[in-house]
């Protein structure tokens, strides 16, 4: 009985057991800098040109650098933690990064518009450095403190008037991007452009009360806004979604013109000096609408307006916009449109887009 004792004795001492719940190294806690030949860096090294393709898939960007620039990564590279001393990501930084799954940020960075890929993130962590300017919920990365301005011209120079302050949606990622439904809270008064990933699967948004800009985003699935009756910006005009004209009422109040007026009142005349018109953000698709005029107060397409991708069933065969309206990002606006003519009548001047697979 005592051999027995003590050969499991030695057997234990030998072969020690090892805590199967013992927390696993995470990615983010290593702190050697990635080997600098993988990195280009501009002479004084406080910007980031360029992440070869040399890189490993987890890249620990070294103390110092304070600004990515634009088209900074491409594939390849999985998880980029970024160090204490950057202040900017300049848009369309990690555009071509589809292999980039997570980032880590720890200070306080300004993220531009169209920072990350169109396949999205799937998860962001948060280091102490940056938990006073940043949080995360649902999935979802808001910049705290984030105030809104309108910018005016009067007399050549620059007049900044505050609307609002509140959260900035930076990001969405992981789950939130594949959920059917999405919320824009009541205190996120912003939105970056691509914050929502372009194969995001949601249809119905939900834009909160003090939202002033939702952002030029795709969301190629979207057929149903839900806007908060308090919102002041936005209107919903059947399957619409609008914004309203400004007109600035004094230095310290902007005023946002309701869709009221017809379009020999309201359409394409100067207010004063600024022009009311409105801007058209959004036309939901799935609504059996073949052919949709563009009304002529509206003075401003959103890019993706009418943005739906190829592969996609649409109902609307063609679009006929004023020749006053400033028309940006074309191809991003109508998504799979092929046939695009400028044509006149004489009652409606207007450009006829028509569908890819509806062409006539």
């Amino acid at each position: 009985m005592l051999s027995i004792a003590l050969a499991l004795c030695v057997a234990i001492t030998m072969f020690p057991t090892v805590d199967l719940h013992a927390a696993e190294s995470k990615w983010y806690e290593e702190t050697t800098p990635t080997d600098e030949d993988c990195l280009i860096l501009e002479d004084d090294g406080s910007t980031l040109v360029e992440i070869t393709e040399d890189a490993p898939q987890t890249v620990i960007l070294p103390e110092g650098i304070e600004v990515i620039e634009r088209m900074a990564l491409g594939e390849g590279v999985e998880n980029i933690k970024f160090p204490s001393t950057l202040k900017k990501i300049e848009e369309g930084a990690f555009i071509n990064a589809w292999s980039l799954s997570e980032i880590y940020i720890n200070s306080n960075v300004f993220i531009s518009n169209d920072v990350f890929p169109d396949n999205g993130l799937e998860d962001v962590i948060i280091g102490p450095k940056a938990e006073r300017y940043y949080e995360i919920d649902e999935d979802c990365l808001y910049q705290k403190d984030c105030n809104v301005y309108r910018v005016s011209e009067e007399d050549y120079e620059s007049t900044d008037v505050f609307l609002a302050g509140g959260r900035r949606l930076v990001a969405v990622f992981g789950s939130s991007k594949v959920a059917d439904n999405f919320s824009i809270p009541d205190n996120v008064v912003s939105v970056a452009d691509g914050a929502f990933p372009s194969y995001a699967g949601i249809t119905s948004l939900s834009i909160g009360a003090y939202c002033y800009d939702i952002g030029c985003q795709q969301l190629p699935h979207l057929t149903e806004v839900v806007l908060s009756p308090d919102n002041p910006v936005y209107e919903m005009q059947d399957n619409v979604l609008l914004r309203r004209g400004e007109v600035q009422v004094d230095d310290n109040k902007v005023f946002y013109e309701p869709m009221v007026r017809n379009a020999e009142e309201y359409g394409h005349t100067q207010w004063g000096d600024h022009y009311p018109g409105a801007t058209l953000e959004r036309f939901i698709m799935g609504k059996g609408v073949s052919e949709y005029v563009v009304p002529r107060y509206v003075t401003h397409l959103r890019g993706y307006a009418f943005y739906t991708p190829n592969g996609v069933t649409r109902d609307l065969k063609k679009v006929w916009i004023p020749d006053w309206a400033s028309v940006y990002y074309l191809n991003g606006m109508f998504g799979g449109l092929t046939d695009v003519d400028w044509e006149e009548e004489s009652s409606l001047p207007a450009l006829t887009v028509c569908c890819s697979e509806n062409a006539e």
